[in-house]
């Protein structure tokens, strides 16, 4: 299995790495009514399988790019308090930039006609909204910022490997609607443009964590 995984062309190992990460969201996406805006209100099993599915694939492609050589000591992945205390700087801007998002939707008086309900379903605890926000933040981070920023810095210009980046992300929110897509925008083009030029992937990961445990927590959280 090794042989032939490092014979694999980069193109190929691109396309593994990211159909592997976000086909099935992306597919999901696709569907007629996606359940996501089906149900409406995410619910606590939800989470729990995304959390599951996140560790099980994300191994399995960790594995994949090892057999490749990638190491994952690539990504800048190196946790300590300064990190953290920048991305909680990050996050607090995209809570900010998230604002200022809506309040111009607000403005244009089309929020409600193109916000989607993402709310959680009463009883989802504090430790499954935790679980999930700091699963889901390793994932994404690693996969749509590091990997592809790492893998395209060299072969064309930032801002290019940046687009892609945030494109690659927008794909699999797009269930979140014209609102929720805007600001995945502006949160993927902040997170790859700190990457491209830091390195450090670390902040990014804690800014993402930080965004979805007080999104989630905001819609309807119950205390364990």
């Amino acid at each position: 299995m090794a042989s032939w995984v490092r014979g694999l062309s980069p193109g190929a190992e691109f396309a593994v790495v990211i159909l592997g990460a976000f086909g099935l969201f992306v597919l999901v996406e696709l569907l007629p009514e996606p359940p996501s805006a089906a149900e409406g209100r995410i619910t606590s099993a939800q989470l729990q399988f995304m959390s599951v599915y996140e560790l099980v694939v994300g191994a399995a492609l960790a594995a994949f790019l090892a057999a490749r050589g990638f190491g994952l000591k690539r990504l800048g992945l190196q946790p300590g308090l300064v990190e953290s205390a920048v991305g909680l700087g990050l996050a607090l801007a995209m809570m900010a930039g998230a604002l200022i998002v809506e309040i111009l939707f607000t403005a244009l008086h089309a929020d409600e006609a193109i916000r989607q309900a993402s709310f959680t379903t009463p009883g989802v605890t504090l430790a499954t909204i935790a679980t999930t926000s700091v699963i889901n933040a390793i994932y994404e981070e690693v996969f749509v910022c590091g990997y592809v920023i790492t893998v395209l810095k060299d072969r064309t210009d930032p801002w290019t490997a940046i687009k892609l980046s945030a494109g690659i992300r927008l794909l699999y929110h797009v269930y979140q609607g014209p609102l929720g897509m805007t600001f995945v925008i502006l949160f993927g083009i902040t997170m790859a443009y700190y990457y491209i030029h830091r390195g450090r992937l670390w902040p990014p990961i804690v800014a993402h964590a930080v965004y979805d445990f007080i999104a989630l927590l905001d819609f309807g959280a119950a205390p364990p």
